[in-house]
């Protein structure tokens, strides 16, 4: 259903429309709701009231860049799905919200999931708790293997890494 909503900086309401379906999947589970200068992102956790240090936060973009509007409708071809956002990051944004979901109530740690609506954009409207500061551990599982990351830093600058997580 996400790769559906044409969710771009250029359509508000769509973007509005992607974190809306979320919040409904995340019914029972704490939400709080965020917006500065017109973008909107949501932070669930699994407490009542937000833990001052989160020891996992599981971050993930809903916006897109614009593409053309049969790119919005999800194929699968071979095995494999296609359409705008399934690699960036829309698939790995339901994975998480469905993951979050399954263990929220299990673990006995603070942990949280932040979805931002201002990525392609530069991701510097939205809220991040602990912007600044090292107060978690944000994880970003949507890379495949191989696949660099880059950090935004509090002062803008960008910075890559790379990482290995090993499960338990």
């Amino acid at each position: 259903q996400l790769i559906s909503i044409p969710s771009t900086k250029e359509s508000p309401k769509e973007l509005d429309r992607g974190l809306n379906l979320v919040k409904k999947e995340l019914k029972d589970i704490t939400i709080e709701e965020f917006e500065k200068d017109g973008t909107k992102s949501i932070l669930a956790y699994n407490s009542k009231a937000r833990s001052k240090r989160f020891k996992i936060i599981l971050n993930a973009h809903l916006d897109v860049v614009p593409g053309k509007n049969n790119q919005f409708y999800p194929v699968e071809k071979n095995g494999k799905l296609y359409g705008r956002g399934t690699y960036d990051m829309k698939t790995a944004a339901a994975t998480m919200v469905l993951v979050f979901k399954e263990i929220v109530k299990k673990v006995k740690y603070p942990l949280a999931l932040q979805l931002v609506t201002d990525e392609e954009i530069g991701g510097f409207q939205a809220h991040r708790p602990g912007r600044g500061a090292r107060q978690s551990r944000p994880v970003r599982p949507g890379r495949p293997p191989g696949a660099r990351s880059l950090c935004i830093g509090p002062r803008r600058g960008v910075r890559g890494h790379d990482g290995r997580a090993r499960g338990a």
